[in-house]
């Protein structure tokens, strides 16, 4: 064993020593300077709201003004939406924002008479506007795609559902016409949408098909069916508790419009998961699987480069053929919400006839949900007795969303 820094650690045990000594020296002499103690510290403002990508800093406010002080502790919700950096005199806070989202900071600031206050600081994190597509635009990039939902299932190896299973696996032409689909779904909510297959996710959601498929049964947590491998198995309970799954589609294209898009089931309605996986900014990679009309999209993806935020469904230039009349309306925010505070107004500009929506009062169905289907903060609202039509224009305006009044409008087109 080597020996050759011992003197050197031995001199810096010296200077700890010291410097420890001569802080504890000036807390002494600061302690019976009551001029300098801390009447009051906090965050200069108790809300901040910055865009993806951006930077700003947060003021700490004390008084006296020449008090002396540190930071003696803080906390945050969550790092992966803003990262977080006090200045050398702790006299502000530098935030970088990182991903859509709400978080909140708390700090302590003392003195060196023991006095400590406490401020909390909400930071919301939006994202870019997502694009408005035009009739022309969405009608060429549809045509181009040469998909619809009358697409068949093929395989380069076919599954088996009972013992001795087999995984199987989706035909090249199957996987892509499924994809293209998603991709024009995305185009249409003025999304990125250049998400590629990935053959690892491709993998999971096969495997969560085919472990559904032999149950006889849909569900994220799948029982282990009799004499499967516990490999296949695992697999499969993995794509299935991170994929969008259904049953009963005619094809993986019938399943994103109509199921996983639309949504409007009484099980699903409340938060529209599905939905806003397909719409997830971020998502870059998908996989999709297929098995006796039991299918899967993996949807956790987050690899991508999108940072919209207020994402439509229906979007600002709806083709009809992706919007039933019973699928419900959805906002996604990106910030936690506060349903109470959320008041929809919808007006079709034709008759000027309206529908609201808030806790109180609902033309429809309404809710708000906060959990982490894709983006939080979703806004749920669904007009009773409607029937759209080519050429209907509707606009909405909601208030109550802490970073102010969003207003848009919805136009409905055929292809």
């Amino acid at each position: 064993m080597k020996h050759g820094n011992d003197m050197s650690l031995k001199k810096n045990m010296v200077r700890v020593v010291t410097l420890c000594c001569l802080f504890i020296m000036l807390g002494v002499q600061r302690k019976v300077s009551a001029a300098n103690n801390l009447q009051s510290a906090s965050f200069a403002s108790d809300k901040v709201t910055v865009q993806v990508g951006k930077t700003v800093n947060v003021a700490i406010n004390v008084k006296p003004a020449g008090a002396e002080y540190y930071v003696s502790s803080w906390s945050i919700d969550s790092t992966g939406i803003v990262k977080a950096e006090f200045a050398g005199d702790d006299s502000s806070l530098k935030l970088k924002a990182l991903s859509v989202g709400t978080t909140h900071i708390t700090i302590k600031i003392s003195d060196f008479a023991n006095h400590t206050f406490s401020s909390k600081l909400t930071v919301t994190v939006t994202g870019t506007k997502v694009k408005k597509r035009t009739k022309k635009q969405i009608r060429a990039f549809i045509k181009k795609s040469k998909v619809t939902t009358k697409a068949k299932v093929s395989y380069k190896k076919k599954p088996k559902a009972s013992y001795p299973y087999k995984a199987g696996e989706l035909s090249a032409k199957t996987q892509k016409s499924a994809l293209k689909m998603m991709n024009n779904i995305r185009y249409i909510a003025g999304l990125d949408a250049n998400v590629k297959l990935d053959s690892k996710y491709t993998k999971l959601a096969q495997a969560a098909s085919l472990v559904n498929a032999a149950n006889n049964e849909l569900s994220h947590f799948p029982g282990k069916p009799s004499k499967m491998s516990e490999s296949l198995y695992e697999t499969g309970y993995e794509g299935a508790g991170s994929s969008n799954i259904a049953m009963g589609f005619d094809n993986l294209n019938d399943a994103l419009v109509n199921g996983w898009m639309s949504d409007g089931d009484s099980y699903n309605i409340d938060r529209v998961g599905h939905r806003r996986w397909v719409l997830n900014p971020p998502l870059a990679k998908v996989g999709f699987g297929a098995v006796n009309r039991y299918m899967a999209m993996y949807a956790f993806d987050q690899s991508g480069k999108g940072t919209q935020s207020m994402v439509y469904w229906p979007a600002q230039t709806m083709p009809l053929a992706y919007f039933d009349n019973n699928d419900p309306w959805s906002v996604s925010t990106g910030q936690i919400l506060d349903k109470k505070k959320i008041k929809v107004t919808m007006t079709r500009l034709s008759d000027k006839k309206k529908w609201t929506f808030s806790a109180k009062s609902k033309s429809g169905y309404f809710n708000v949900d906060n959990a982490n289907y894709g983006q939080t903060g979703c806004i749920i609202f669904r007009p009773k007795n409607i029937k759209y039509k080519s050429g209907n224009k509707f606009k909405v305006k909601i208030t109550g969303i802490p970073t102010g009044t969003v207003t848009y409008t919805v136009t409905f087109f055929k292809l």
